[in-house]
């Protein structure tokens, strides 16, 4: 095992010094049926095989990531976008027409059929949306994301699918506001998703 990694912690990739002990973790789970074999065992410092649990290793990289990105000032929708994407709220353009809303992402062209609600008569649609257009809501959502929820819902959305989804508006300048869901969609940003489900 150590011929393969190094003396180096699977988790973080940080160096093992002579002096610490080295110990050794699945790989992929072995509660999970992971094989106790050389392809599935790799070296971690003490600190991390005592926390690690029945995780996985990506699934504890993404909790020790999270953890760091939670240090220091709150964090919104958009942090989270910015960390995993690079940019956030990427200009695009769109057009209505009669039934159907046309959206302009980079070379791409997508339709959604227009609904009204039958009480307010705001028309709206539902897409799946590109991350690096999305951008948080701070007028209607001023509320900081909170470790623990996102933590879960991470968490869930590793198994299970997103049953509703996250609310956007686009404004008068054409940017995609999202403003209900924030945690739903900072947990599947985390987990590597390029789009989100929403209803607009």
């Amino acid at each position: 095992v150590l011929e393969q990694h190094g003396r180096k912690c699977f988790v973080d990739g940080a160096p093992i010094g002579e002096d610490e002990a080295i110990q050794f973790h699945h790989i992929r789970p072995w509660s999970e049926g992971g094989p106790t074999n050389l392809d599935n065992i790799a070296p971690v410092c003490k600190r991390h095989h005592l926390t690690i649990g029945t995780m996985s290793l990506q699934e504890y990289r993404d909790k020790v990531e999270l953890g760091k990105f939670f240090e220091g000032d709150p964090k919104f929708l958009d942090d989270a976008i910015q960390l995993k994407q690079g940019h956030c709220a990427k200009p695009f353009k769109y057009e209505t027409r009669d039934d159907m809303i046309c959206l302009y992402f980079e070379n791409a062209k997508v339709e959604y059929p227009l609904h009204t609600c039958p009480v307010m008569g705001w028309r709206y649609f539902y897409a799946l949306l590109p991350v690096a257009h999305l951008q948080n809501d701070r007028d209607l959502q001023p509320r900081a994301l909170r470790e623990a929820s996102m933590r879960n819902l991470y968490r869930h959305f590793q198994k299970n699918t997103q049953l509703a989804p996250s609310i956007c508006r686009i404004d008068a300048e054409g940017a995609l506001l999202l403003f209900d869901g924030q945690h739903k969609a900072a947990a599947q940003i985390w987990s590597g998703r390029p789009a989100i489900e929403c209803k607009v």
